[in-house]
C-alpha cells in the first residue's frame, strides 16, 4: 500500500509544470503607471570571450531583440562583445538617461553569467578569473545595473538575463553554484531569467538561443500585457526543451504594460453627404470640357497658321523678286491677325512673319537708293554693310577678307566678290545670283540652298563646301575645285563644267570649248623623281630634313614624330595625316591642304601656313612662334 503511494506521489510530481512565477507586489499611487511614449533599452551581447571561448548566439540575440525593440519604439543602445569597461560605462550612461527622460526602460543581456556569495555577475568578454573571488572585480554585478534602475526613479523597468550559461571557469573554483540567483527588485521592476534560479539556460541549436528565439515571437503580439508576453514564453521554452528549462519571472509592478498596444474598434459613421458636392462636381466637368473643346479648336487653328507660314516661307525660298515676297509676308500677317489665347505660337510666328517683311523691304529700299544714286560701294565700306546688315547688292568686294563669317540668307546679288577669301563661311539660303567670284577661296563654306544661279565660279576653290540644295543653275564652273564637296539634290541645270575638279576626284570637261589634253605638265610633283625618293626616304627614315616634297600626295599617313625640318610642302595633301609630335620648324606649308589632319603637340616655329586649309585639324599642344598663318598673319603664342 506505501508503495502504491509513493509511486502515485512520484507520478504527480513529474507531470506538475514547474512553471513558477514570483508576484512580489509594491504599492505604488494610481498616477505613477508607465509612460509608454518614451521607451529606452540597452541591449548587450558578449560572443567573443577571451578566456572562456566562443557562444554562439549572444551576439545574434543581442541584434535581433535590438531590432525588434525599435520597432516597438524603444530608443535602443546596442553593445556587443564589451569588456568590464564598456559594459559599466554603457550602464552609466543608459541609468542617466533614464533619470532625465523618466519613461520605460529596459535592459537585456545575453551572455556568460554566474551567482557567487548570492549576487549575480555578468561576465564581460575580457575576464579571466583565477579564483572565485575575482568574480567580484572584474565581473559586472546585476546589483550595479538595478541601483541605477532605483536611482532614476523612473515609471517602470525591465530586466532580461538570457545568461544562466554553464560557468566556464568552473575548474578553477573552489565552490561553484550554477545559474543565477533570486533577485530582490525594487518597486516598478520586472526581471526575467531564461530558467529557474540555479539551473542552466541552453545555448539553443539555432541562430538564437532558445529563450530568446520564443521571447521574439511574442514581443509584437498586440494586446498582450508583459506578464502575458513572459508566461506564453515560458510555456514555450518548457515545450521545447522538453521540460528541461523553465524561464523565471519577478516583478513587483502595479498595472498594466504593454509592448504594443491593443487596437481600438472602429466607430460606426454616417454616409458622408456628397450630393452638394456632386453637383459642383458635375458643373465643373462641363466647364472642363468646354475649355477642352475651345482649346482643341484652337490647337487647330495654330496648326494651320504653322503650316501656311511654311508654305510663305517655300515661296519666299523661289528666285522670285523683292516685291512678290513682300506681298507674301503681308498677306500672311492680315490673314492670321487674331491672338490665341492658349499659345505663344502665333506670337512668334507673326513676329517672325514681321522680320522677313521688314528684311525685304530694307533691301528694296536699298537697291532704290542705289539706282537713285548710282553710288557702289565697294572695299571696307561694302564689307561693314554686308556685316551689319546681311546685304550689298551690286557691291565690289574684291579680295575681301570674310573667312569664317555669318552671312546666313544674306543678299549678294550681282556682288564682284573676285579673290575674295570665304573660307569656313556660313553662307546657308545666301542670294548669289549673278555674283562674280572668280578665284574666290570658298572652301569648306556652307552653301545649304544658296541660290548661285548664272554665278560667276571660275576657278573657285569649293574644297569640301557644303552645295546640298544650292541653286547652281547656269553657274560657270571652269577651272573650280569641287573636291569633296556634297552636291546632295543640288540643281546643276545648263552649269557649265571644264576642267572641273568634281566631289569624286574626277576631272568634268562636258562643256570645254576645245578637247582638253589628256597630260600633266613635266613639272607635276607626283611624277618628279627628286619627290618620288625624298617620299620614300621620309617614309623610310620618318626623317627627311630640307627635302622637296612639293605637291606631295601623302593623305591619311602616319608622320608622328617625324623630322622635317626646312623641308618643302606647298601645295601637299595632307589632309587627315597623323602628325602628332612632328617637327616641323621653318617647314613650307603654302597652300597645303591639312584638313582633318592631326597636328598634337607638334612643332610649327617658324613655319609658313599662308593659304593653308586648316579646317578640321586637330592642333591641341601644337607649338606656335613667328608662324605665319593661312590669313597671313603672325601667330606667337607660344614664343
Amino acid at each position: 500500500m506505501i508503495r502504491k503511494q509513493l509511486i502515485c506521489y512520484l507520478l504527480m510530481t513529474l507531470l506538475v509544470v514547474p512553471i513558477a512565477w514570483s508576484k512580489e507586489r509594491a504599492i505604488r499611487p494610481a498616477d505613477q503607471q508607465s509612460n509608454a511614449d518614451i521607451r529606452q533599452a540597452l541591449v548587450i551581447g558578449n560572443s567573443a570571450y577571451t578566456s572562456a571561448g566562443m557562444l554562439r548566439n549572444p551576439v545574434n540575440d543581442a541584434r535581433a531583440i535590438s531590432n525588434t525593440l525599435s520597432q516597438l519604439g524603444f530608443e535602443v543602445t546596442t553593445i556587443t562583445n564589451a569588456d568590464q569597461r564598456k559594459m559599466e560605462q554603457s550602464i552609466r550612461d543608459f541609468g542617466k538617461e533614464l533619470r532625465n527622460q523618466k519613461g520605460v526602460g529596459l535592459f537585456y543581456y545575453a551572455g556568460h553569467g554566474m551567482q557567487f556569495d548570492g549576487e549575480n555577475y555578468l561576465l564581460p568578454t575580457d575576464i579571466d578569473p583565477s579564483t572565485e573571488e575575482d568574480v567580484r572585480y572584474d565581473a559586472v554585478p546585476v546589483g550595479k545595473l538595478l541601483a541605477q534602475m532605483r536611482a532614476a526613479d523612473n515609471k517602470m523597468n525591465v530586466v532580461i538575463l538570457d545568461a544562466c550559461r554553464n560557468n566556464p571557469f568552473s575548474r578553477s573554483f573552489r565552490t561553484f553554484n550554477p545559474g543565477l540567483a533570486q533577485v530582490n527588485a525594487a518597486a516598478g521592476t520586472f526581471i526575467s531569467f531564461a530558467t529557474a534560479p540555479g539551473q542552466i539556460a541552453a545555448d539553443g541549436e539555432g541562430s538564437n538561443g532558445l529563450f530568446t528565439s520564443k521571447l521574439l515571437q511574442h514581443l509584437r503580439t498586440p494586446g498582450l500585457k508583459i506578464e502575458e508576453v513572459f508566461k506564453r514564453t515560458t510555456a514555450d521554452v518548457y515545450r521545447a526543451s522538453n521540460k528541461r528549462q523553465a524561464p523565471w519571472v519577478q516583478y513587483s509592478v502595479i498595472g498594466d504594460f504593454l509592448f504594443v498596444p491593443k487596437g481600438n474598434p472602429p466607430q460606426v459613421r454616417n454616409k458622408t453627404t456628397l450630393s452638394d458636392l456632386q453637383n459642383r462636381a458635375n458643373a465643373e466637368q462641363a466647364a472642363r470640357l468646354e475649355q477642352q473643346r475651345l482649346e482643341a479648336q484652337w490647337k487647330e487653328w495654330q496648326q494651320k497658321m504653322q503650316e501656311d507660314y511654311e508654305r510663305v516661307l517655300a515661296f519666299e525660298k523661289q528666285v522670285v523678286g523683292k516685291d512678290l515676297k513682300i506681298e507674301s509676308w503681308k498677306r500672311f500677317l492680315s490673314n492670321w491677325d487674331d491672338d490665341n489665347p492658349y499659345s505663344q505660337q502665333d506670337s512668334e510666328l507673326r513676329s517672325g512673319a514681321q522680320s522677313k517683311l521688314s528684311y525685304w523691304l530694307r533691301g528694296q529700299k536699298s537697291e532704290q537708293k542705289q539706282q537713285d544714286t548710282g553710288v557702289k560701294l565697294s572695299g571696307a565700306a561694302a564689307k561693314n554693310k554686308l556685316l551689319e546688315t546681311k546685304e550689298c547688292v551690286g557691291c565690289d568686294l574684291r579680295e575681301v577678307n570674310l573667312r569664317m563669317s555669318t552671312l546666313t540668307s544674306t543678299d549678294l546679288k550681282r556682288a564682284d566678290l573676285t579673290g575674295s577669301s570665304l573660307l569656313g563661311a556660313q553662307l546657308n539660303m545666301a542670294d548669289l545670283t549673278s555674283a562674280n567670284l572668280n578665284n574666290a577661296d570658298l572652301t569648306s563654306t556652307k552653301l545649304w540652298r544658296a541660290n548661285l544661279a548664272r554665278a560667276n565660279l571660275t576657278g573657285v576653290n569649293l574644297w569640301g563646301a557644303n552645295l546640298g540644295e544650292a541653286n547652281l543653275i547656269g553657274a560657270n564652273l571652269t577651272g573650280a575645285n569641287l573636291n569633296l564637296a556634297t552636291l546632295w539634290r543640288a540643281n546643276l541645270r545648263e552649269a557649265k563644267f571644264c576642267k572641273t575638279t568634281m566631289p569624286d576626284g574626277s576631272i568634268n570637261n562636258q562643256d570645254c570649248d576645245q578637247p582638253v589634253q589628256d597630260e600633266k605638265p613635266k613639272s607635276d610633283p607626283k611624277m618628279d623623281p627628286e619627290v618620288i625618293a625624298a617620299k620614300n626616304l621620309l617614309l623610310e627614315t620618318r626623317k627627311c630634313v630640307r627635302c622637296g616634297l612639293r605637291g606631295v600626295n601623302l593623305s591619311a599617313v602616319d608622320l608622328s614624330r617625324t623630322d622635317l625640318d626646312t623641308a618643302n610642302l606647298s601645295l601637299a595633301d595632307l589632309s587627315r595625316t597623323n602628325l602628332t609630335g612632328a617637327y616641323l620648324v621653318r617647314v613650307n606649308l603654302i597652300r597645303t591642304n591639312l584638313v582633318q589632319a592631326n597636328l598634337t603637340n607638334a612643332n610649327l616655329t617658324r613655319a609658313n601656313l599662308k593659304g593653308a586649309m586648316l579646317f578640321g585639324a586637330t592642333l591641341t599642344g601644337t607649338k606656335f612662334c613667328k608662324t605665319k598663318m593661312p590669313d597671313g598673319s603672325t601667330n606667337n603664342s607660344d614664343c
